[in-house]
């Protein structure tokens, strides 16, 4: 990744079919299994990241020009959103995830959500510290499958950002 400045989250710029199909070329089958709980070829994971029409939210990340993680928020009614992340394989555990997990939370509460939930496999690590380290707590669900809820409001634990502050897009 280039310096962290480079880094946007962006709620606007729709990724080509081109970058999306290059972000997904990037991903470990295991990303893959674990998101989408199985495997799927490039044309089917794709079309699961474009938002589907009214109340389907997608943030982007990217790095220069490349798309590296995209985040869906679903409003559910109920001042609930669900949020559902992924980040390319080879940008992982440099908080691109943490960063569109904020950018998320700062969007539900614009729609007036009061509530976030996530659900996440027992086995997935790197997911399970993402989600408590910005302020989820575990709900239900045990080993495979497990949910998580955490307040709209949790990205002010984390002092203002940049992109938050400035209301761009740049983090």
């Amino acid at each position: 990744m280039s310096k962290s400045n480079d880094l946007r989250i962006s709620v606007s710029q729709l990724p080509t079919n081109s970058k999306i199909l290059d972000f997904v070329s990037k991903l470990d089958t295991a990303d893959i299994r674990a998101r989408f709980g199985r495997l799927l070829d490039a044309t089917g994971v794709a079309p699961l990241l474009i938002p589907k029409g009214r109340g389907f939210h997608a943030t982007w990340a990217w790095d220069e020009d490349a798309l590296i993680g995209a985040a869906m928020l679903v409003e559910l009614g109920n001042r609930e959103c669900e949020l559902a992340l992924l980040v390319r394989s080879d940008k992982k555990r440099r908080r691109v995830g943490t960063r569109l997990t904020l950018r998320s939370f700062a969007l539900a509460q614009e729609l007036g959500a009061d509530q976030v939930i996530a659900h996440v496999r027992g086995d997935n690590i790197a997911a399970l510290g993402l989600l408590r380290s910005t302020g989820f707590r575990a709900t239900s669900g045990i080993a495979f499958e497990m949910w998580f809820s955490a307040s709209a409001k949790a990205h002010n634990l984390f002092g203002p950002t940049k992109e938050i502050a400035a209301g761009g897009d740049q983090f």
